[in-house]
C-alpha cells in the first residue's frame, strides 16, 4: 500500500484472516451450515470497514507528521486565527487546535513555518538584562501569507 505508515500497513494485512473468521462467526451465530453465507460475508465486510475507521483514528493520533503540523497551523493562519502583532507560541497551543495542543507541537510546527518564510521570530527587548525573566520568543506572520 502506498502512503500508508507501515505500522497500519501491518495492521490491515491481518485483515485477510479476520474477515474470513469473522463471515464464519457470522454464518454460524446466525445458524448457518455448509459453506458460508453471502450475507454472512456482507456482514464481515461491514464490520471490517467499521473496524478500519477505529484503526485509522487510533493509529492517527501517533502518526501525524511534523508537516502535517505546519500544514494545520498555516491553515489557521491563512483562516485569520493568530494575531498579526508579535505573538508567543502559548497562543498557538492554548487555543487546543488539532495536532497543535502541546508546546513541542506547537514549536514543531513554527520551526517548519519558519525554515519556509511564512513566519519569522521576532527579536524583542527582554527583561533579562534589567534582572528580570527571559521572555519567550515572539513570532510573527509573513503578510504575504494572509494575502
Amino acid at each position: 500500500m502506498d502512503g500508508i505508515h507501515p505500522a497500519l500497513e501491518s495492521h490491515f494485512a491481518k485483515y485477510r484472516k479476520q474477515v474470513p473468521a469473522l463471515a464464519l462467526t457470522c454464518h454460524l451465530a446466525d445458524g448457518g451450515r455448509g459453506p458460508v453465507s453471502v450475507t454472512a460475508m456482507v456482514r464481515a465486510l461491514a464490520w471490517a470497514d467499521y473496524l478500519k475507521s477505529h484503526a485509522l483514528r487510533a493509529y492517527g493520533t501517533g502518526m501525524t507528521a511534523p508537516m502535517d503540523r505546519a500544514r494545520a497551523l498555516l491553515e489557521k493562519i491563512r483562516a485569520g486565527k493568530l494575531p498579526s502583532l508579535p505573538f508567543a507560541l502559548k497562543k498557538i497551543y492554548d487555543a487546543c487546535w488539532s495536532m497543535l495542543t502541546n508546546r513541542e507541537e506547537a514549536a514543531e510546527a513554527v520551526s517548519i513555518l519558519i525554515e519556509h518564510g511564512y513566519m519569522a521570530e521576532v527579536a524583542e527587548r527582554n527583561n533579562a538584562s534589567k534582572g528580570g525573566r527571559p521572555r519567550e520568543p515572539r513570532y510573527v506572520i509573513n503578510p504575504e501569507v494572509t494575502k
